[in-house]
């Protein structure tokens, strides 16, 4: 199958460091991809270059076959990818809808104004933009509260939300959830299943439990490089992925 996004034996470096060694993906449309691997592997590095946020040193990106690379975090999530980040990017004195609105808008009319909300139910198709939003998120009953009022785990589903609202054609998640009670983690593996029904998904995720149950293919980083790729089933007992990110056990 065609890839919805690939990335081409990119690298990054920071002066000596190099963060991403020669590293590529192959994401198929449909699918929820996870990337694993220690701290300090490059996973965060690639989400940020995949996303425009860094530009690689070299190698190169595309998606639906059209290149990216050097292209900008606002020109990438106007081709279709948007990201959700792991420390929770809000705005906490706004309310939940208004939240959403920002990025609905943004989508709907184009460059950045400065009247964000002026006029907002005459933007023809914003509401029920909005309002798709926050029942995928669950927070329909939430609309009008302030953002910073909320519950943790409802503020990382705003996060999402924020993303979703862009309308992306591929969802990048970054430790989605990190901090959360078992409870909350549970909600949210439940919440990304249905997303993935209409988006193309690429996590980030230490909690292994969390990487199986979701998974369709799962990408393993260690030092910048990708020592390991496949299925969940392959993965779980991939001996180098069993030393370097398990510990040796399962």
């Amino acid at each position: 199958m065609a890839a919805l996004l690939e990335a081409r034996e990119i690298v990054k470096r920071f002066g000596g460091l190099v963060a991403v060694n020669e590293l590529s993906l192959h994401v198929e449309p449909g699918t929820v991809n996870a990337l694993i691997g220690p701290n300090g592997a490059g996973k965060s590095t690639l989400f940020k270059m995949l996303s425009g946020e860094v530009r690689p040193t070299s190698g190169e990106i595309f998606f639906k076959g059209a290149r990216l690379t050097g292209m900008n975090a606002t020109e990438v999530c106007r081709r279709g990818i948007s990201k959700s980040y792991q420390t929770t990017q809000i705005f906490p004195n706004f309310t939940v809808i208004e939240n959403i609105a920002i990025p609905a808008l943004a989508n709907l009319r184009g460059s950045f104004r400065l009247d964000p909300f002026r006029r907002m139910r005459g933007v023809r198709g914003l509401a029920d933009l909005v309002g798709g939003v926050l029942r995928s998120m669950g927070l329909e009953e939430r609309a009008e509260t302030r953002a910073g009022d909320l519950a943790y785990g409802e503020k990382r589903r705003l996060e999402i939300g924020l993303a979703l609202a862009t309308r992306p054609d591929l969802l990048l998640l970054d430790e989605p959830t990190a901090g959360m009670s078992p409870e909350e983690s549970k909600s949210t593996v439940e919440l990304i299943k249905e997303l993935r029904k209409n988006v193309t998904i690429v996590v980030v995720e230490h909690d292994m439990d969390v990487v199986f149950e979701l998974a369709d293919r799962i990408t393993v980083m260690h030092e910048g490089r990708k020592i390991a790729e496949g299925p969940p089933s392959e993965i779980r007992v991939h001996p180098a992925v069993r030393e370097a990110y398990l510990g040796g056990t399962l």
